[in-house]
């Protein structure tokens, strides 16, 4: 499970208004669809977070969601384009990884969500939590 905020949204809808910001939020939906594979699934929360399910092996999922997570912060750096040209922002990323049987997928968004806001107040690195971890305990710090 990926819990997506972007950065530095506001001043773009700020700046080149709410149009600019819609194109770039059908951007990243349309990036999503052409990089996702076909038994992943994403959806807008609201305002500029995503979520992601990616479903597979735990012992994968941290490492394809950071894939993912670096290719899509890849293609934010070069920018979205839109008419007001390509606009540029970032994101930050809270991953869960949910063990086969020992998990709720209510349990695995919130600990992907209190992991996102770790990464938000840290700045830069993205803490990737287990099935197992405590919901304050990041498993391991990593950095897109």
């Amino acid at each position: 499970m990926v819990a997506l905020d972007l950065d530095g949204f506001k001043p773009i809808n700020d700046t080149h208004g709410h149009a600019a910001g819609d194109a770039v939020l059908r951007g990243i939906g349309s990036w999503l669809q052409t990089h996702l594979r076909a038994q992943d699934a994403a959806v807008r929360l609201g305002g500029d977070e995503f979520l992601l399910c990616l479903p597979g092996e735990a012992s994968r999922g941290r490492a394809a969601a950071l894939e993912v997570g670096a290719r899509l912060k890849a293609m934010l750096q070069e920018g979205v384009p839109t008419s007001e040209g390509r606009l540029r922002l970032g994101c930050s990323m809270g991953v869960a990884v949910m063990a086969e049987q020992a998990d709720t997928m209510e349990a695995a968004i919130e600990r992907a969500d209190i992991a996102l806001y770790d990464a938000k107040r840290n700045k830069a690195p993205v803490p990737a939590r287990d099935a197992g971890d405590g919901p304050q305990k990041p498993a391991t710090l990593l950095t897109l």
